[in-house]
């Protein structure tokens, strides 16, 4: 059920009326109809619907035993809800993967796997599913040269290929675009100033050398993809600090590099359904709710 305010939630018990909690009014019992759990409201800050039931304190009473405070109790207009199965069902068994992040492609028209974020993988690691946690972190694996003695990622000199994830080669791309770089060395990462020496000239390279989908020209020298790069490096000449800002927001904000591709993962076998708006119910606009 929902209220007009968006506050939300499921039924999570039907009890006979006789074993509803009531109010004394004008010497009669008045029964409530739905009870909702008052911490919903500070997270969502729904106070419109606090202010809809005229922010009324009773005394209320369960079993004729008085509860200790009063509590607000007022009408309030609900809808039913339903789960249209048929509609808003999504599920995903394998399909077509993204070339970029080599994840599955995302959205329910593209037949696109769900993602996997960090409050659900904080569940699992709760829970020692590790096995699941390694499948699901494995769909994006690729190999990358490293230096085993600078530690260079995609050194000229002598190289070795390692496995990691493409999430990890994402955000290399960016943190390059604007003029940084990632070392490892003895198992330890760091952050230093990059070294665009290290990428090939165009001039010496030849048809078939590069992927056009993954790379692209920039200044005579190849950049790896950044959306943001031309605004970037406007930036990075006239404001070292607006650098700084634009880095934290693509590696740390919510649609950044780092929390969609290494914080979360889109799963490749998924399932969900949706609960909307049900218009063949019809609606009652006076039921009482107690917080």
């Amino acid at each position: 059920m929902t209220s007009i305010h968006g506050q939300k939630g499921v039924i999570s018990l039907i009890v006979n009326e006789n074993e509803m909690p009531y109010y004394i009014e004008e010497n009669k019992k008045v029964r409530l109809e739905l009870l909702i759990n008052p911490h919903a409201f500070p997270s969502r800050m729904t106070m419109g619907q606090i202010k809809e039931m005229g922010e009324i304190e009773r005394d209320v009473y369960i079993k004729d035993n008085k509860i200790k405070n009063k509590i607000l109790v007022g009408p309030c207009k609900y809808y039913a809800l339903r789960h249209q199965v048929d509609d808003k069902f999504q599920y995903r068994n394998g399909g077509k993967f993204d070339i970029i992040t080599k994840q599955p492609v995302r959205g329910r028209k593209n037949n696109g796997g769900l993602r996997f974020g960090q409050m659900e993988r904080d569940i699992l690691i709760g829970i020692g599913a590790w096995n699941t946690i390694n499948e699901i972190w494995s769909i994006d694996k690729t190999k990358i040269n490293i230096c085993p003695i600078s530690g260079k990622f995609n050194p000229n000199c002598c190289r070795k290929e390692i496995t990691v994830s493409q999430s990890f080669v994402i955000c290399l791309s960016y943190l390059r675009a604007l003029g940084y770089d990632i070392l490892r060395k003895d198992n330890k990462y760091s952050i230093i100033k990059f070294d665009p020496s290290i990428l090939p000239k165009t001039d010496t390279l030849k048809f078939g050398d590069i992927n056009p989908q993954d790379l692209r020209y920039k200044n005579g020298v190849i950049l790896p993809i950044c959306l943001r790069s031309d605004r970037l490096e406007y930036l990075y000449k006239y404001g070292k600090k607006l650098v700084e800002k634009e880095v934290r927001n693509l590696l740390k904000a919510k649609n950044g590099a780092f929390h969609k591709y290494v914080d979360g993962h889109v799963v490749n076998r998924s399932i969900r359904s949706v609960i909307t708006l049900n218009p063949n119910l019809k609606i009652d606009i006076s039921p009482l709710m107690l917080i």
